[in-house]
């Protein structure tokens, strides 16, 4: 079911259509018995909380790209990935109990998601400035790749017939 499909308990549509649209309140698709799979229809931007926890997600394409609240994206057994998460998000990142996600962290620093705390489980809250020194390790290390490229980097370059 795409996002605005999304119907209420008596079968109304909830949201509906609001792609490219500002949404002002928040947005709770938790849990809609595992049948949300596809984020189309979402809003650009949201002033409010956003859930889209405890469902059938694969992708966050066509999630909106700024939330002033949090964003939770939690327990999608089937999601792979963070790319398409709001690169701006105000307060609070959920992205756990994801097990396609093998790094969540890592995640998060190559999508380039920008909260105030994030959460990957065991209750365990890390900032942006935790979040950021990472981030930067990450892109020094892929400035590092580009300009010098990977053999050079690894020390490879003298040993011609070795493939990686």
């Amino acid at each position: 079911m795409k996002f605005k499909d999304v119907t209420d308990v008596n079968d109304n549509i909830l949201y509906g259509d609001l792609t490219g649209q500002t949404y002002n309140g928040d947005i709770s698709v938790y849990n809609k018995s595992k049948k949300l799979t596809s984020l189309e229809g979402c809003p650009k931007t949201v002033n409010g909380t956003v859930s889209f926890a405890d469902n059938n997600l694969s992708s966050l394409k066509y999630a909106p790209e700024f939330v002033t609240g949090t964003f939770d994206c939690s327990n999608n057994k089937k999601l792979t990935s963070f790319e398409g998460a709001p690169k701006t998000i105000g307060k609070y990142f959920f992205g756990e109990g994801n097990p396609l996600i093998k790094d969540p962290v890592a995640e998060v620093i190559r999508c380039g998601i920008q909260a105030t705390r994030y959460s990957f489980g065991n209750g365990i809250f890390l900032t942006w400035e935790d979040i950021k020194k990472d981030f930067f390790k990450y892109q020094d290390m892929k400035d590092s790749i580009k300009s010098k490229g990977f053999r050079t980097l690894l020390g490879l370059d003298k040993w011609k017939d070795l493939k990686i």
